[in-house]
């Protein structure tokens, strides 16, 4: 191999490799930035759910500029034209913004109101934790629109995905629940 071939290629293995590292940091930023956030809109002084656009935002922070915008946002299209400043909460605290991570910290300590259980992943995978009602009626936060959920969780107790999924059937077929049973002793 001729020196000038080998230094063609340590020029592109190196280039390849630093490629594939702002490959990996705009990922990252990506994935920081994706998903719906609860913020206080400075206008109304009312909760709003934000989608940011994570994708010119990764772009943004590539590039070393500080700048997000709104892809979403609940009080839209009243507010459409807005000036965007309740994103200064979500450039400051990108992973705290997040509505499941508003959720998570307020099941943290509680325990299932029907089994005593502790409540600790509250619906970050498949099964989402509920909310009781005075009546004993569950459902799932994951259902309630993020903008509502500030005012309707101290209003609620927390509830399991088992729990949850067990009452709503007794409920909704009390008629099965109400009959003697019909085994032998």
């Amino acid at each position: 191999m001729s020196t000038a071939s080998a230094t063609l290629l340590v020029v592109a293995v190196l280039t390849s490799a630093a490629l594939v590292k702002q490959a990996g940091r705009l990922l990252r930023s990506i994935w920081r930035f994706r998903g719906t956030r609860l913020v206080v809109c400075p206008q109304t002084n009312a909760p709003a759910a934000v989608r940011v656009d994570a994708w010119s935002a990764a772009w943004a922070e590539m590039m070393r500029d500080q700048s997000i915008a709104l892809a979403d946002c609940s009080r839209w299209p009243a507010r459409r034209f807005c000036r965007q400043t309740c994103l200064g909460h979500v450039k400051t605290d990108p992973d705290g913004s997040r509505v499941s991570a508003f959720v998570a910290r307020w099941y943290g300590d509680k325990r299932c109101v029907y089994c005593g259980r502790s409540i600790p992943d509250a619906g970050l995978g498949w099964h989402h934790a509920a909310l009781v009602d005075d009546d004993g009626a569950t459902i799932e936060w994951s259902s309630v629109p993020p903008e509502e959920l500030p005012d309707l969780l101290p209003t609620h107790a927390p509830a399991c995905w088992d729990c949850h999924v067990a009452e709503t059937f007794r409920r909704t077929h009390q008629q099965l629940t109400d009959r003697p049973s019909s085994r032998p002793s």
